[in-house]
């Protein structure tokens, strides 16, 4: 309680969380939800788990987010088409990318699409770019014990490559490099 009111932003429910999507009075229940948490501090921002197959609520909202996520996880290409769709002015886009199975996919593959999703993001505007579940053995970046997993390294440093950057566009090299 006594640190409620440094938290800025609030999620309501869980990433996956599909229980807001045609939600009866979803706008009115938001905004008193949100003066709730006004009460605990100034400047606070609440945002809700969705789901990229579901359409986003028209209107304005009174939330400042949506973290956007679903199983299986969206290759980058569909990500890429997803993401111009989610557009909705004054809601940012946190998008949940979870990595690639170890038990179905090879190490190089894992890297490869986990690199590409998070730089696809970022490239289309995606205000904040995590991973769900950071822990676990199958998908996670860190093993069950704390330790780091295959995926740790490759994660950390696109993460720092991609921070505080902004797309500006391609450059064709010879060779096709």
């Amino acid at each position: 309680p006594r640190m409620a009111s440094q938290v800025r932003w609030w999620q309501v429910g869980t990433d996956a969380d599909a229980g807001f999507v045609n939600y009866p009075g979803l706008h009115q229940r938001a905004a008193m939800l949100k003066a709730r948490l006004e009460q605990a501090g100034f400047g606070v921002n609440i945002g809700l788990g969705w789901g990229w197959l579901n359409e986003l609520p028209p209107g304005s909202a009174p939330w400042r987010f949506v973290a956007l996520s679903c199983k299986p996880p969206l290759t980058a290409e569909e990500l890429s088409g997803y993401l111009q769709a989610a557009e909705r002015p004054g809601v940012q886009r946190w998008v949940a990318i979870d990595p690639l199975a170890k038990s179905e996919y090879s190490l190089k593959t894992r890297i490869l699409d986990l690199v590409e999703r998070m730089v696809t993001a970022k490239i289309h505007g995606a205000e904040a770019i995590f991973i769900s579940d950071p822990i676990g053995e199958q998908t996670g970046l860190l093993r069950e014990d704390g330790a780091p997993g295959e995926l740790f390294l490759p994660w950390r440093t696109t993460a720092l490559v991609l921070s505080s950057t902004e797309y500006l566009g391609e450059i064709r090299l010879p060779g096709g490099s």
